[in-house]
């Protein structure tokens, strides 16, 4: 897949489910990808156990406030310089590969 994707995800208190959908999307062994995570503002661990991936593919948006799935996944859409996009919750774990996405 030449070009890129970008991976849009609202999290709140998405606990390790969270992890599992962003292992599903690297799994997919896609080079060209960006995994953007707007956070309203989690009161559990979310955000630790994500902290360690340590990927420049993965860029996260910390809200002080929960202003909301709809508001947050706009403000992704405004920093997404990808032509595709991708919005998934954070309990949503993808089963299929790159060559099915194309």
């Amino acid at each position: 897949m030449k070009d890129s994707i970008d991976f849009l995800i609202c999290n709140y208190n998405g606990g390790n489910l969270l992890r599992r959908c962003i292992d599903s999307i690297l799994n997919l062994n896609i080079q060209n990808l960006m995994i953007y995570i707007y956070d309203n503002a989690s009161i559990d661990n979310s955000l630790d156990s994500i902290k360690n991936y340590k990927l420049n593919q993965i860029k996260i948006v910390e809200g002080e406030n929960n202003i909301g799935y709809g508001k947050a996944i706009n403000n992704l859409f405004e920093i997404s310089k990808s032509e595709y996009i991708f919005i998934l919750n954070p309990d949503a774990e993808l089963e299929f590969d790159k060559f099915e996405l194309e």
